[in-house]
């Protein structure tokens, strides 16, 4: 149960922001009443900024993103390639590996046998699945 609460408390804090090198200083959450999470995350490895200095907290959360903060949260982010799994996320895809782990844990479908949709904003029903299924 506590490992429960704790995913989705940091899915819940990634979500609504976005994906910050340990140890950066992101200039566009300063006095932000979220500022301190989005650091916290940040440390634990779980979120990366946009571009150094920018954590652009604004932006919508892909499907690619939120497969790899999920995978990250659980420690089973994949650094390994595997084989294609979609057709719209290739081996030169930044995500690949990640999509096809999550993929092989049963966290994700496609959007159809074929289609990920990688770059596609994470609806809050996709998001939740995705956690649902990581959790088991």
């Amino acid at each position: 149960m506590k490992k429960t609460v704790a995913l989705f408390v940091m899915v819940a804090l990634a979500v609504g922001i976005m994906i910050s090198v340990n140890g950066a200083v992101f200039t566009d959450i300063k006095g932000k009443n979220y500022e301190q999470a989005v650091y916290d995350i940040s440390e634990l490895g779980i979120v990366e900024g946009k571009a150094e200095g920018i954590y652009d907290p604004e932006a919508y959360l892909t499907r690619a993103e939120m497969v790899t903060i999920i995978l990250r949260m659980i420690g089973l982010e994949n650094k390994n390639a595997g084989k294609a799994v979609f057709d719209d996320v290739t081996a030169a895809h930044w995500a690949y590996s990640n999509v096809f782990a999550a993929y092989s844990l049963g966290i994700i479908n496609g959007i159809n046998d074929k289609t990920f949709a990688p770059d596609s904003s994470v609806t809050y029903a996709q998001a939740v699945k995705m956690v649902v299924c990581a959790l088991g």
